[in-house]
């Protein structure tokens, strides 16, 4: 008996083992798909939509059937990422669009111990803007160069103004460089001058 009971003991025990691996799994894809969700929207141009549907098929039909439905999300999803919803009214209006639409916006996963898990339903568009939206608004920033075609982007570090993109890097140190001559070019050519007419000074003491 006590063969037994050690046996089953152990088999409950890696079977909790393995479920948490599975939703922790579960938990860093959903938290992949809502960012690649998040930036793919704010980026989305106008004729764009039939992609948007293709790449997420996931998301709810109702709302990836229309374009305007779309289109709208995306623009109060710039409005918040641009700072110009300071009182977060987007995600109450997202939180909320899902319940009036009578959305099921808690899904229950079924183990095969008979054990339940309640976890959002991602799959609901406004509700996955809303997560992502309160995830990542401390690190929303639009990228400083003009020409971008990917103004929307996710800061890796606090006081980045650029994106990733090569161009843009390149388009930033650029302004960098531009900047600092501004500001310090004169005094560089000022303090350079006098250094080149020191220079000559102990060239032509050493010529005599």
């Amino acid at each position: 008996m006590p063969k037994r009971e050690n046996t089953t003991r152990d088999t409950a025990e890696g079977f909790i083992r393995i479920k948490k691996e599975i939703e922790a799994h579960h938990r860093q894809r959903w938290a992949k798909d809502r960012r690649e969700i998040l930036l793919e929207l704010a980026n989305l141009p106008d004729d764009s939509c039939a992609r948007f549907r293709h790449r997420f098929r996931v998301l709810d039909v109702s709302v990836t059937k229309d374009d305007a439905a779309i289109l709208e999300f995306r623009d109060q999803l710039r409005r918040f990422w641009s700072g110009n919803d300071p009182n977060g009214e987007a995600l109450y209006f997202w939180v909320n669009k899902a319940r009036l639409n009578n959305k099921q916006t808690w899904v229950v996963s079924l183990w095969a111990d008979g054990s339940r898990s309640v976890h959002p339903n991602y799959h609901v568009l406004c509700l996955s803007l809303a997560i992502a939206g309160s995830e990542w608004r401390p690190k929303m920033a639009i990228c400083a160069n003009p020409e971008c075609p990917q103004l929307y982007f996710l800061k890796g570090r606090k006081n980045q103004r650029f994106c990733d993109r090569p161009a843009c890097s390149t388009y930033g140190q650029r302004q960098h460089k531009k900047t600092w001559w501004s500001e310090h070019g004169r005094e560089w050519k000022e303090k350079w001058e006098r250094v080149r007419r020191s220079s000559s000074k102990e060239r032509r003491k050493k010529g005599r």
